[in-house]
């Protein structure tokens, strides 16, 4: 059984240029393009029905782009499902065991003398998930006779900010956009306004959907973030599940923010994204930078530092996305915000390649380095050459141990003694027999002999192309049951595999166990994405 969260939605404004009557109401005909400009989200996922609002925010010749929030394009669904877990045996009682037949004629089993302790019962627990398989329809007009709606495709979302933007295409008679890049100086006791559509259907009061309802308050708070920055824009009244994506104005039909939440068990406080926020979702913008370590091979080796970003550029306006790091310990003041950390001393910039909707770049440690704390930060240059960066963030990047104990024996003269190769290691891997050997190797029960093999093929030069190798290697990554040995056919598939191998890798990337596994196999498919 499963139920879906109802979504929080509010509609954002649409800045125009007249001033405000002296009641603090917005004038008619800004009311009227805000009214117009805000839509009715409706969202189908695995049978559910959730509802939300937003607003256009861009309109090119019938099509358009239209701000929502994240968690009601994605709503959480909930679900009781069962375990089976441990609990306690019942003891044995020879009293209930009369005989050697039960009440009803059937034979009585006691419990066997050396059986299990435990029983398996079952357990109800809620799961909470992402729904999958999103369908998202757009209504403008909502309720009124020239009411429409138009299927919408997601261009992007970022649940870090809880916001996405969506488009529509093939619109007639598009709603002029809100302005979003109009600064408002916020401050507390200002009142202001929400347009969205609050309990979705409930309010309708015909066969259509529900008119868009224009709530108003007042800004309560202005919540900023570690950083010194404004996070939330907290307000008093006006919100109500179904307003979660829709503008908050001021009087004068200014942007404020995006509807994203209420207090529950509150007197009507709300919450709403500030309106600086918004631009990103089209303008292109780095999510959050992620540090992680590959452990190195042997003790003669350096382990490896990967880093990981989410992309958000709809429009592909990013040209560039880098990485700078250095080392935290030592340094004196932290930076502050806006601050470039490439403008300070130690610091090393790694370029990270954009695939799709995911930034990579690896750089290499120090050899036997321990545990480092390191202080990063993410910097994207747009077409235009504007750059800009994300808040510096400091992270201890512990380093695990060398996956072997002594230096691995990598010449290719070497023979392991606890190892009889079934080819010469001595002769250039060209051959068919060559070839064939490795493969079997690959596939051999000896834990020394599949790792041999890969080192083999990582320090080789691929010759021509050869399926059947990257294949085998693929394999070995999906089904070996040693971390270490899945590593390496990563780490191998960076040079013998193909486009025909990214499945593989990228299953391994998102579900592997070992997150020294994960991280390798994000920068063979980068390298392999990167091959022209």
């Amino acid at each position: 059984m499963r139920k879906a969260i109802p979504a929080l939605v509010v509609l954002a404004c649409l800045p125009l240029s007249r001033h405000a009557a002296g009641d603090d109401s917005i004038p008619p005909d800004v009311l009227k393009a805000l009214k117009k400009a805000t839509v009715y989200v409706k969202v189908k996922v695995e049978g559910e029905d959730c509802t939300g609002s937003g607003f256009v925010v861009r309109e090119d010749d019938g099509t358009a782009c239209v701000i929502t929030n994240h968690h009601v394009i994605a709503p959480e669904l909930v679900e009781i499902v069962a375990q089976w877990q441990s609990a306690p045996r019942t003891p044995f009682n020879p009293h209930n065991f009369p005989g050697p037949f039960g009440p009803h004629g059937l034979p009585n089993t006691p419990p066997l003398p050396f059986g299990p302790s435990q029983d398996l019962e079952p357990r109800l627990r809620l799961v909470v998930r992402e729904g999958k398989n999103v369908e998202v329809t757009v209504i403008f007009d909502s309720g009124t006779p020239d009411e429409r709606a138009v299927k919408a495709d997601i261009l992007g979302a970022d649940p870090n900010i809880d916001l996405a933007i969506l488009k529509v295409a093939g619109l007639k008679n598009a709603p002029h956009p809100v302005d979003c890049k109009q600064a408002v100086d916020c401050t507390e006791t200002m009142p202001v306004y929400s347009f969205g559509f609050p309990f979705g259907d409930v309010l309708s009061t015909g066969k259509g959907n529900p008119a868009v309802t224009v709530g108003k308050a007042t800004i309560s708070s202005l919540r900023n973030d570690d950083a010194g920055e404004l996070a939330l824009v907290q307000i008093d009244g006006a919100l109500n599940p179904g307003n979660s994506g829709g503008p908050v104005v001021d009087a004068r039909g200014r942007l404020v923010g995006v509807a994203v939440a209420t207090i529950r068990n509150s007197s009507g406080i709300g919450l709403a994204i500030p309106a600086r926020k918004v631009p990103s979702m089209w303008e292109g913008h780095l999510g959050k930078p992620r540090l992680e370590v590959v452990p190195a091979v042997d003790v003669d080796s350096a382990p490896m530092m990967i880093a990981t970003a989410d992309v958000f550029d709809p429009f592909h306006k990013l040209k560039a996305v880098s990485l700078s790091f250095l080392a935290a310990d030592g340094l004196g003041s932290k930076p502050k915000t806006g601050d470039r950390l490439k403008d300070l001393p130690g610091c090393h910039e790694m370029a990270l390649n954009i695939n799709g909707h995911i930034a990579t770049g690896r750089a290499p440690l120090k050899k036997g380095v321990q545990d480092v704390r390191v202080l990063y930060q993410g910097e994207t240059v747009d077409s235009e050459g504007q750059r800009s960066v994300t808040h510096s963030v400091e992270q201890l990047l512990r380093v695990p141990p060398p996956a072997f104990s002594r230096p691995m024996q990598r010449s290719v003269a070497a023979v392991n003694p606890y190892w009889a190769p079934k080819y010469k290691v001595t002769d250039p891997l060209t051959t068919a027999a060559d070839f064939a050997a490795v493969v079997d190797d690959l596939k051999a029960d000896d834990f020394s002999r599949r790792v041999q093999a890969e080192m083999r093929l990582i320090e080789a030069t691929p010759q021509g192309r050869h399926l059947d190798l990257a294949a085998a290697l693929a394999q070995v990554l999906s089904s070996d049951t040693n971390a270490v040995v899945r590593s390496q056919a990563a780490w191998a598939l960076e040079k013998w595999g193909s486009a025909e191998n990214l499945p593989a890798l990228e299953k391994a990337a998102q579900t592997d166990a070992s997150s020294a596994v994960r991280s390798r196999a994000k920068i063979t498919i980068d390298a392999i994405k990167g091959r022209k």
